[in-house]
């Protein structure tokens, strides 16, 4: 579709997601002692906070985005030929002009100033509401790090606003921060107040990002979200808080989470080979710590906008461990196939695991494969590696019909009750 003016054309469904968003690159803080440099080099989930931006509002249905800059530095043309890759249009911005000559015909904006989060889920409900308006917040003390715009009315960085407000910006001079001027010209046209419930204040679901302990929290924030509470035990009891831990260190390396994702392919594959030759202990080892990698890995990087690499790390390391855990048991077999019978039992019987509704007890413990490993770690010098399967097999098996029948007889008396 070529750009046009505003004004011209048929305006848009009135309760269609804006197509086009404005975020700033341009201001600094009004912390002092905070650089505009030092909070682009900060990240949230391993992203700048503009990427975060980008990517949240890009998943919600915003395809265009318009970036108001003072310089186009590399890493935003990096974050422009990134998100053409995925449909996404990235332009730059000086001026109210360049806003209205890049915009397309019936567009809403949706306007987001530089240093503002707001969380996915109250994303999704602003972006949903239909026609202009500007998001608030009351003019409490702790509220004050908000732009204020009334003695009792806080502006909480967030606006919807329709073609005449944009038009009214076109001579707004270059160096004037047009997210603070799209405000006030919001003012002028009497948009109307979205007022937010102070619990989203409260609860961090919009808040000001500027300062490292802001961006810390965030984060923190962010890893325990991404901690699968539906895992077993060892994943998200231990493994998975020891990797939220580690991610802020993989989010400094340059290529980081590319390096885990890809490290635990090659462990994987690893325990594999070490099975295939005979090195039972060393393949159970690599097999672990194959696990606690991916585990790393799914921290680290956003599920929800991830490269080809990181959609297809899971599928493959679990590929990989589970070949390694056929492979290891065909070498250690002598006389008969008991080995590979008991590798498929206990694989098998952990694929149905993930397919069941289960009480939290034996979800913890049947959908755990770090669980399964760790006692084949154990097991396995005593017993030897095929013995020690048939015992998971088969602990796994009871634990699966007790907790089934557990929760039938539970359910009869609930029903009779």
């Amino acid at each position: 579709m070529p750009n046009v003016r505003i004004g011209h054309g048929v305006p848009s469904e009135p309760n269609s997601i804006p197509d086009t968003a404005l975020l700033s690159a341009a201001l600094a803080t009004v912390d002092a002692n905070i650089t505009g440099a030092e909070i682009s080099s900060s990240t949230v989930g391993g992203q700048s906070l503009l990427e975060h931006q980008i990517g949240l509002l890009g998943r919600l249905g915003v395809s265009r985005f318009l970036i108001e800059v003072e310089h186009v530095t590399g890493a935003l043309l990096h974050l422009a030929d990134t998100n053409s890759k995925t449909g996404r249009s990235v332009e730059f911005v000086r001026s109210g002009s360049d806003v209205q000559r890049l915009m397309h015909a019936g567009d809403r904006l949706w306007v987001q100033a530089e240093a503002v989060y707001v969380a996915p889920d109250l994303l999704k409900q602003m972006l949903s509401r239909a026609g202009a308006f500007l998001v608030t917040l009351d003019g409490r003390d702790e509220n004050v790090a908000f732009e204020r715009i009334d003695l009792n009315t806080r502006w909480a960085g967030v606006a919807v606003v329709e073609a005449q407000t944009v038009v009214a910006l076109q001579n707004l001079p270059e160096g004037w921060s047009m997210t603070s001027s799209i405000l006030r010209q919001a003012l002028q046209d009497k948009v109307s107040f979205n007022a937010l419930n102070q619990k989203n204040v409260q609860n961090g679901d919009v808040r000001l990002v500027r300062s490292a302990e802001d961006f810390s929290a965030l984060n923190q924030e962010i890893l325990v979200g991404r901690i699968d509470q539906s895992g077993g035990f060892l994943e998200t009891r231990i493994l998975a808080p020891i990797a939220a831990r580690i991610a802020p260190s993989v989010w400094r390396l340059s290529s980081g989470t590319a390096l885990v994702k890809g490290a635990s392919i090659i462990l994987a594959a690893s325990s594999l080979g070490l099975g295939v030759t005979g090195f039972v202990p060393a393949a159970i080892v690599a097999a672990m710590i194959a696990i606690a990698l991916n585990i790393l890995g799914a921290t680290v990087a956003d599920r929800n906008n991830s490269t080809s690499l990181s959609r297809l790390t899971p599928p493959t390391v679990w590929t990989l461990l589970g070949l390694s855990t056929l492979a290891t048991a065909r070498t250690d077999m002598s006389y008969s196939s008991d080995g590979i019978f008991a590798a498929l039992t206990v694989v098998g019987l952990a694929l149905l695991a993930q397919k069941l509704i289960l009480p939290v007890w034996a979800r913890q413990t049947l959908k755990s494969p770090a669980l399964i490993v760790l006692l084949l770690l154990i097991a396995s010098p005593i017993a030897g590696f095929t013995q020690a399967l048939q015992w998971i097999g088969i602990a796994q098996l009871g634990a699966m019909i007790f907790a089934k029948w557990v929760a039938n007889d539970w359910e009869k008396k609930a029903k009779q009750a």
